[in-house]
């Protein structure tokens, strides 16, 4: 093998252009491979991290039949045992953190200025998940004696002309049907860099939500979990805990929650592989056709190499070592290549306008990679130019001595 591997490398070298021009179509296309690879992760991993941070969590826990109406935002379906629900969902094992929750649709007014809200109460707790603090611009999130004061998105405060200790009035329809309204004064403003988010989401604590609203309980826990890939796996467990207790709560992960997150993520991994098939596809086919071009070049040299006995076995090996040399010459560059680009754009990152094709999308975008996405694209080159290269070396091995040596 040690000489036939010989051969095939001097014979790679005699023809550099040729060469040259076979393992560059699949520098191109594994560089393009890894790239988009990197250019689909990091925006998946952003926009479900993004939507799981600020909306959905990994799980969520509702009474039953909420989340069939929960387009309504109903207040009148909830959690009223919510603190031993808590315990028992905190105690299931892969669990990192709980947060009670409450939502509810109302008004936001100041002055002659009305507009629609969604009010969120929430705790302490809810820093392990969404953590609104990080996001504050002005003011100060929540303490524990804070009671009449709401957190607010900065377009809201644009568009409505509000400042910071500004006081506002918020008016919704408690839980028993009746109308109602406070009074609060604007501790903090926010920012998530996203519009639709920032000018619709208000946050007030949990108690004072729960005595607006006339609630004794809550409408959803959310649940961050240690290793994302086992969400569903844990959702199952969460399930069978409290049904063990005799709760008949609705427990579900992300991907029901966000169903249109989920397919935008399968159509864009679809997209992507299929992106990749193209492009080296199209390499392949440049690789079928210079190595067709070598075998028709060198027919004289395979009937010399017949007449000294070499079988037509080794003839194929000997061409098949050659389009695998090619292969893995251009797959390593590519692969080089390509790292360096991605990595590159890791840092600096992709702007693309209107990226808000799906909700939480960034339109600051930095690719990243994983072992799979460097691994994949490299055998997947090689596998294909060993491919492109078997009918090529098939017909040199069948090229009769006699016939080959008289060629001109």
């Amino acid at each position: 093998m040690a000489h036939f591997f010989n051969l095939a490398w001097r014979n790679i070298q005699r023809n550099k252009r040729r060469t040259i021009i076979t393992a560059s179509a699949i520098v191109v296309g594994v560089t393009m491979m890894i790239f988009t690879n990197g250019l689909i992760t990091g925006l998946l991993d952003r926009t479900i991290t993004n939507s799981v941070e600020l909306e959905t969590g990994h799980i969520k826990v509702y009474a039953l039949g909420y989340r069939e109406k929960s387009d309504l935002i109903p207040t009148n379906i909830g959690i009223t045992n919510y603190t031993e629900v808590l315990d028992l969902t905190d105690g299931v094992q892969g669990v990192n953190a709980v947060s009670p929750r409450i939502r509810a649709g109302g008004m936001l007014h100041i002055k002659e200025e009305t507009t629609r809200v969604i009010i969120n109460g929430i705790t302490e707790q809810d820093l392990k998940v969404r953590d609104l603090k990080k996001r504050i611009i002005q003011g100060e999130y929540f303490t524990r004696e804070d009671e009449n004061v709401i957190i607010i998105g900065e377009p809201l405060a644009d568009r409505l002309t509000i400042q910071l200790h500004d006081k506002v009035l918020l008016s919704c329809i408690a839980s028993d049907g009746t109308p109602v309204s406070m009074s609060l004064t604007v501790k903090a403003l926010f920012s998530t860099q996203f519009s639709s988010y920032d000018s619709t989401m208000v946050f007030l604590p949990l108690r004072k939500a729960q005595d607006m609203l006339k609630m004794d309980g809550i409408t959803e826990i959310v649940v961050m979990i240690d290793n994302p890939e086992k969400v569903e796996d844990v959702t199952a467990d969460i399930a069978s805990t409290l049904q063990n207790k005799g709760y008949t709560y609705e427990v579900l992960h992300w991907e029901e929650l966000a169903p249109e997150l989920a397919q935008f993520a399968e159509m864009e991994k679809s997209m992507s592989f299929l992106f990749m098939s193209i492009v080296v596809i199209v390499a392949a086919i440049g690789i079928l056709n210079t190595m067709l071009m070598a075998v028709y070049e060198r027919i004289k040299e395979v009937g010399v190499m017949a007449a000294f006995g070499y079988k037509s076995q080794s003839i194929l090996v000997l061409f098949m070592l050659e389009g695998l040399i090619i292969g893995v010459i251009g797959a390593v560059i590519g692969c080089i290549l390509g790292l360096g680009i991605t990595y590159y754009l890791s840092q600096v990152g992709m702007t693309f306008a209107g990226a808000d094709v799906v909700e939480f999308m960034e339109s600051h975008i930095y690719p990243r990679l994983s072992a799979l996405d460097v691994v994949f694209p490299f055998f997947f080159a090689v596998t294909v130019t060993l491919l492109a290269a078997l009918y090529p070396a098939y017909r040199a091995s069948q090229l009769e001595p006699v016939e080959a040596l008289r060629h001109v």
